[in-house]
């Protein structure tokens, strides 16, 4: 059975990443136009067993807010709907429709997160930049600078580790310098050090840029 899934997933990933986006989207339709929790929750298992086949770094970072992003769109959902009460304590109260609304609407948000977090750990974002922009290329023909705006996108993002490494040097000088430890102090020193930085990389964005290429 493992190596029947790992053989499918393979054969995901030799997919064009045009093909993977639409999917994506096919997917994030089909979830807004079924309301079956019974189906929701076999989706729930099938993505439980894709994410079973990929590496946990690429899964790891920004549960913290996702988390908090669930547990509000679950409670947000839960209280003060119409329908058959099944529980109620003071003013607040849950009813049936709201539980089943409640936990369709958190299904929902939880499986296009897992869907950009599979599709982003199975493509690299540089080609999924590249293959929306062939996606979106015909609107080039009614003046639309697709192109150009997806150029500045790849640049800016290869670019980020970049501008992480220069802002962090910075604000490891700053703190030999630094006087006082209170907040207070910690913001001005930190938008000091992003003033300067943009200056800068505005003043000089060859160098930035060259720093940039002697690292790929």
């Amino acid at each position: 059975m493992r190596s029947l899934l790992s053989t499918v997933y393979n054969e995901r990933n030799n997919l064009p990443p045009e093909i993977r986006i639409i999917l994506y989207l096919l997917f994030v339709v089909s979830l807004f136009i079924i309301n079956n929790l019974k189906i929701y929750f076999y989706v729930l298992l099938l993505i439980a067993v894709v994410v079973l086949f990929i590496p946990f770094k690429h899964l790891k970072k920004g549960w913290i807010f996702i988390c908090f992003l669930l547990f509000f769109a679950f409670v947000s959902n839960l209280f003060f709907q119409n329908g058959r009460i099944i529980y109620k304590t003071g003013y607040f109260y849950i009813t049936e429709e709201g539980l089943n609304n409640a936990l369709i609407r958190t299904l929902r948000i939880l499986f296009m997160i897992a869907g950009v977090k599979i599709l982003t750990a199975s493509t690299e974002i540089t080609y999924l930049i590249k293959a929306v922009e062939r996606l979106l290329s015909p609107l080039e023909k009614i003046g639309v600078p697709v192109k150009s705006f997806f150029q500045i996108t790849v640049l800016t993002y290869k670019s980020l580790p970049v501008i992480k490494d220069n802002i962090y040097s910075l604000y490891k000088e700053s703190k030999k310098t630094e006087v006082g430890s209170n907040i207070y102090n910690k913001i001005q020193n930190l938008a000091v050090i992003l003033l300067n930085f943009f200056i800068n990389s505005i003043k000089s964005p060859e160098k930035f840029f060259k720093k940039y290429n002697g690292n790929k």
